[in-house]
C-alpha cells in the first residue's frame, strides 16, 4: 500500500465527516482523527498481503497531524483529557486541579 493522503478528519455526533460524507463511527466520542488513505501497490502482490511502506516524510506528517488533531479536539471539546495513550492538557488545567 502507498500513502495516498494523510488527513485530520472530524468525528462528531457519532459520525466521521470527510469529503462531504457522513460515515458512522464505532467510537462515539467527539474529536479529530488522523487518517491514512491508501492506494494498493505492487508490494501488496509481492508479499501476498496488504503491506504499508511509510517514508520519513509520511512519518513526520503523521506526527505533525497528531499534534494538530489534539489541538483541534481540545478546541472542539473545550478541555483536555488525561486518559488514553496520548493525554493532552493545557498548563492551566493542571493549576486548576
Amino acid at each position: 500500500m502507498r500513502v495516498k493522503s494523510i488527513e485530520v478528519v472530524l468525528r462528531k455526533d457519532g459520525f466521521f465527516y470527510h469529503n462531504g460524507k457522513q460515515i458512522k463511527a464505532v467510537y462515539p466520542r467527539e474529536g479529530y482523527a488522523v487518517m491514512l488513505f491508501l492506494d494498493p501497490s505492487q508490494i501488496d502482490v509481492d508479499f501476498g498481503e496488504y503491506t504499508l511502506v511509510l517514508t520519513e516524510e509520511d512519518r513526520k506528517k503523521i506526527n505533525e497531524l497528531f499534534d494538530k488533531s489534539d489541538e483541534k479536539t481540545y478546541q472542539l471539546r473545550g478541555r483536555g483529557w488525561a486518559s488514553g495513550p496520548r493525554p493532552y492538557m493545557k498548563l492551566h488545567e493542571f493549576v486548576e486541579r
